[in-house]
């Protein structure tokens, strides 16, 4: 990690540059329970993680074909079809909540106006 303070020749500034040119490339955190933090804007947190980041599922969908003039729920072929295509949406919309709440924990997004 580089640790050069001078200013910047390019803008004049002070600033803290993350890096050492090292092909490999850069990791923050040695481990899963390293504080992180970003923008000044929170406490450093470790990584988030819990039974919200698992991916959402798509085992629960059936494979049976939706015809045109189906008669069933939603014009699926039955209504447990179409209750799992939901509970599939439902799952996506938890993943996505948790990412976004771990975005805002670290500081990355700031999560409203």
């Amino acid at each position: 990690m580089s640790n050069n303070n001078t200013p910047n020749t390019e803008t004049t500034s002070l600033k803290y540059q993350l890096g050492n040119e090292n092909p490999d490339g850069e990791v923050m955190g040695w481990a899963a329970t390293s504080k992180i933090g970003f923008y000044g804007l929170t406490t450093p947190i470790v990584q988030p993680s819990g039974a919200v980041q698992t991916i959402a599922t798509t085992a629960v969908c059936t494979t049976t074909a939706v015809t045109a003039g189906a008669s069933g729920a939603y014009a699926y072929a039955t209504s447990t079809q179409a209750d799992n295509i939901a509970l599939v949406a439902d799952q996506a919309r938890i993943l996505a909540n948790g990412c976004r709440l771990a975005l805002v924990n670290l500081g990355l997004i700031k999560g409203a106006a």
